[in-house]
């Protein structure tokens, strides 16, 4: 699958990623050089001159003034696509990406005017859970507590939890119904009747055996999912399980001979689908596991005050 499939996640995943990280680097730029004096905001100012980007000092679009450049091009991508091969990347969807840029830089400048002070507090807040989530993740790979999601890791979970994607446990049974209603005597009679045919090892055989004996009934094999089944004959059938005992029921006068064959296991949805949803699962239990182990460190070089 190229590139190019993607375009329409590009258009909505960098609008979210640049909303983020623009007003992230803006807000919290804004925030620390009006608390410095003069002097200090100067000399900060000359650091950053220093420590440019690679790729920082090439714009590819400005809007309103804001420049978006060459790093921030490229990052988004690293975010959305990681290491995909640059061959594929063709000018189209550099084009698309970019222009995906603009969109969310023009979009995040309106929405910025409209922030009221209640909405700035709260966008502070996020912001700051924001960068601690990231801080922790550099932290915990930087000391070697973070491993990489492997292709292995991901189809092992796969293949332990199928239910967690779809795969399901489906009764497959076979039934003789008479398909529609028969009256008190016919009822009695066939009653009888499967009383003591009911060891039948082949019951298709049994059904015609039935019907040269005069009774109108129809073989059925098939298995929970069938739609033909109705609430009351799929919860009768799901009473029984397989090897027990040929069960039988009156619904609105219709009779069902029942028994349960086999258990079967419907296929999960397919990996290459729910791949990413496996990856995110097994990240958040790695990164649950990092900050338990590497917790009584680094509190332990912390001052913790608790106020309630």
């Amino acid at each position: 699958m190229t590139i190019n499939h993607h375009l329409p996640k590009i258009i909505i995943l960098l609008i979210c990623i640049f909303f983020i990280n623009n007003c992230s680097k803006e807000h919290q730029a804004s925030k620390s050089t009006s608390q410095l004096p003069a002097t200090e905001s100067n000399k900060q100012s000359s650091q950053k001159k220093s420590m440019t980007l690679p790729g920082e000092d090439i714009t590819l679009a400005t809007v309103n003034g804001s420049k978006i450049s060459q790093y921030d091009f490229e990052m988004s991508f690293r975010t959305l696509f990681g290491t995909y091969p640059k061959n594929h990347i063709n000018d189209k969807v550099k084009r698309e990406a970019l222009q995906s840029l603009v969109t969310s830089r023009a979009i995040a400048q309106e929405q910025e005017k409209e922030l009221t002070e209640t909405d700035k507090a709260v966008l502070e807040k996020r912001l700051q859970t924001y960068r601690e989530q990231i801080l922790v993740k550099a932290y915990l790979a930087r000391h070697n507590q973070l491993k990489g999601i492997t292709k292995e890791m991901v189809q092992q979970y796969y293949d332990a939890n199928p239910e967690k994607f779809g795969s399901k446990n489906i009764k497959a049974y076979e039934m003789i119904t008479s398909g529609s209603a028969i009256n008190s005597a016919t009822r009695d009679s066939l009653i009888n009747v499967i009383a003591k045919d009911s060891e039948q090892k082949d019951w298709q055989q049994w059904n015609n055996q039935l019907n040269n004996s005069g009774y109108a009934l129809f073989y059925r094999k098939g298995d929970l999912l069938d739609t033909i089944l109705t609430a009351r004959l799929r919860e009768f059938i799901d009473s029984i399980n397989p090897g027990e005992k040929p069960r039988v029921t009156f619904i609105n006068n219709i009779c069902y001979i029942v028994r349960v064959l086999e258990i079967k296991k419907t296929p999960p949805r397919p990996l290459s689908e729910v791949s990413m949803e496996i990856k995110k699962i097994l990240e958040t239990a790695m990164l649950k596991k990092a900050v338990h182990n590497i917790t009584g460190n680094v509190l332990a070089k912390a001052e913790v005050v608790f106020h309630q």
